[in-house]
């Protein structure tokens, strides 16, 4: 399972954009404004009962 750690986190001081090319990370360009759309999925979790 894969989790947000807080360094993943948006940050409003920067926005940058990379590419995978050849396995490497190349940064592309700088943004000065962004605008994105995020759709999550929220679900209740309940702890498994121990027997």
């Amino acid at each position: 399972m894969k989790t947000m750690n807080a360094p993943d986190a948006i940050n409003g001081k920067e926005g940058r954009a990379y590419a995978k090319i050849n396995g490497n990370n190349e940064e592309l360009f700088y943004a000065k404004t962004i605008e994105a759309t995020v759709e999550k999925t929220k679900a209740d979790i309940k702890p498994s009962e121990s027997a």
